[in-house]
């Protein structure tokens, strides 16, 4: 795998990480959800499964498309074999736009996510 502006700047290694690490935070938007609603808890506290859930969503979005968004936004890659600067400056305008569009899907699916948790 190599680096392609906009497309893919990160490894195999640095994908796996991301999944299992944005696993782990949908993992733990269901257990906060279970706990609020086990303890009886007031339902504004639903509301802290949104950043939860925004980087559960991100690290999933960036470990499927093999793009970090740091990375991206940075000028910067990592296919495994440690950071490398990227001097095009239209490459880097590639990588900010494709950063750019991960965050918006990920709040966007976060926000969704926690909308149907908290009004069921």
């Amino acid at each position: 795998m190599q680096y392609v502006a906009g497309k893919c700047n990160i490894g195999k290694n640095n994908r796996l990480k991301r999944l299992v690490l944005g696993t782990a935070f949908i993992i733990s938007a269901f257990g906060i959800y279970y706990l609020v609603q086990s303890n009886g808890l007031d339902r504004t506290f639903l509301l802290m499964l949104f950043p939860v859930f925004s980087l559960g969503f991100l690290s999933v979005l960036e470990a499927k498309g093999s793009f970090c968004v740091a990375n991206g936004l940075n000028g910067t890659y990592n296919i495994d074999a440690g950071e490398q600067e990227i001097n095009s400056v239209s490459d880097r305008a590639k990588d900010k736009m494709k950063a750019f569009e991960i965050v918006i899907i990920s709040v966007a699916a976060a926000a969704v996510a926690t909308g149907i948790i908290y009004f069921i």
